[in-house]
């Protein structure tokens, strides 16, 4: 399995339920890409508190994540090249601030 991971820092004049909904609920009418074998968002909690009561919280780098995987390499580079995915990939302008990309082999290990 070929799996993209996306890391997401939200543009910062939204609010989290602002980005949230862009994200969950319009962008994903817009996503459904070729071939796709599974769709994955992944949210941030909230800055959590910190180990200790003086330590400052643990405010995560990223908003969010997605994983998005394929059965084979060529399946997802088709998929990327489609008109689908540009019009979904210009679309995350309206929410993304930082968009960053790992390509991965998945190995399931349970």
């Amino acid at each position: 399995m070929i799996k993209m991971i996306a890391f997401v820092k939200k543009k910062p004049h939204l609010s989290r339920e602002e980005f949230i909904h862009l994200w969950t609920v319009e962008h994903t009418r817009l996503s459904k890409i070729l071939g796709m074998k599974g769709y994955r968002i992944n949210i941030a909690l909230q800055p959590q508190p910190g180990p200790t009561a003086d330590a400052a919280p643990n405010v995560p780098p990223y908003d969010g994540t997605a994983e998005i995987w394929w059965e084979s390499l060529e399946h997802m580079q088709a998929a990327l090249a489609s008109p689908e995915n540009l019009i979904a990939a210009a679309d995350t302008e309206r929410f993304c601030e930082v968009l960053q990309f790992v390509f991965t082999e998945e190995f399931v290990v349970i």
